[in-house]
């Protein structure tokens, strides 16, 4: 996840601000959109590589789609519109980026169902716990929580991937109303935004350094430097957690902080200290309910996205399909005009 500086549509009017020829609902309704943006960007800073912030990125990022969607659904716009088609192709691929990270998530699950097997056993019968822990790479992060990308048609890198060229190719610009401007504009925002939240999920579910090259927001979005540095940030935090080698330290703080419990546990369940291990066990149960409930927030989140752009997307098919009956509608009902001769028969 790099920023740079390229330029989005450098030359896409939408972007600039218009005094003359275009109308004060461009301005009101995008500053609206933006403001409301701007505020949660801003509750997401200082970001960390944890659960719990990758949670509140995933709902963030379906509360812009909900704002996107609400806002396009108050416009009047062509049922044609090359944007709009354009959407609806990239609401597929984000539907599968979904359930690409889900998926995985079904695997940290299942980790978490062992930590609560060790749990058990602690509780019960010390030895058992001992040979499951001298067997079981329950404790080693590199292969434990490790996520692997298998089973898919399509590798999830790709499709961030073509998510992110699609911001680079977008729809060739055409004369238009200032709905259909305030429409472009609208979906290139929540593209930015879904292209970053999704890198950053598969980065960290996957202890990757990022996917894609991530893009300065144009200055022309009020948003544009709060979610720069943002982006920023967790690409600095991403790298620094990889480091130099190949050694991932932990994907998530959460998962660190179990994985440090177990190798606790592990010194101390030879030892006759009875109180310690007793101390350490109940950190060990702490740190890894705080995993669980992170883990149910973060796969909530995800199904909540998932049931957003559904939502979106079919809302938005819905109203092209009663655009194009009202326009039949209204060709049928025109008059026809028949041509009159000179002697003024028909």
């Amino acid at each position: 996840m790099f920023l740079t500086e390229k330029a989005w549509f450098p030359s896409l009017s939408p972007f600039k601000k218009h005094s003359k020829d275009i109308p004060n609902k461009f301005d009101l309704l995008s500053q609206s959109f933006d403001e409301s943006l701007l505020r949660r960007i801003k509750a997401l800073n200082p970001p960390s590589v944890t659960l719990s912030w990758l949670a509140q990125a995933v709902e963030f990022l379906c509360f812009a789609h909900a704002q996107a969607d609400a806002l396009i659904s108050s416009l009047k716009v062509s049922s044609f519109d090359e944007s709009l088609s354009s959407y609806l192709d990239n609401c597929l691929k984000v539907l599968d980026v979904c359930n690409s990270v889900l998926a995985q998530i079904e695997r940290l699950k299942q980790r978490r169902l062992r930590v609560n097997f060790l749990l058990q056993l602690l509780a019960s019968d010390l030895a058992k716990a001992k040979d499951f822990l001298s067997r079981s790479e329950i404790y080693n992060s590199s292969s434990s929580f490790q996520v692997k990308k298998r089973g898919f048609q399509r590798d999830v890198d790709d499709l961030v991937r073509d998510l992110a060229i699609s911001l680079d190719n977008p729809p060739p610009e055409k004369k238009t109303t200032t709905d259909g401007r305030l429409v472009r504009r609208t979906i290139h925002a929540v593209g930015l935004i879904t292209v970053f939240v999704a890198d950053a999920s598969i980065s960290m579910l996957t202890g990757s350094t990022g996917l894609v090259e991530v893009r300065a927001i144009p200055a022309e979005f009020p948003w544009a430097d709060s979610f720069n540095e943002l982006a920023s940030t967790v690409s600095t935090q991403l790298k620094q957690r990889k480091g130099g080698g190949d050694k991932i330290k932990g994907y998530f703080g959460e998962i660190d902080e179990v994985e440090s419990r177990i190798i606790e546990v592990q010194d101390v369940i030879d030892s006759d200290d009875k109180e310690k291990l007793s101390g350490t066990v109940k950190e060990l149960e702490k740190v890894a309910g705080s995993f669980s409930e992170e883990l149910e927030h973060f796969s909530n989140g995800v199904n909540g996205m998932f049931n957003r752009i559904l939502s979106s997307r079919n809302g938005i098919l819905d109203g092209m399909r009663l655009g194009q009956q009202k326009q039949k509608t209204e060709a049928k009902t025109i008059p026809k005009t028949f041509p009159v001769n000179a002697g003024g028969e028909m």
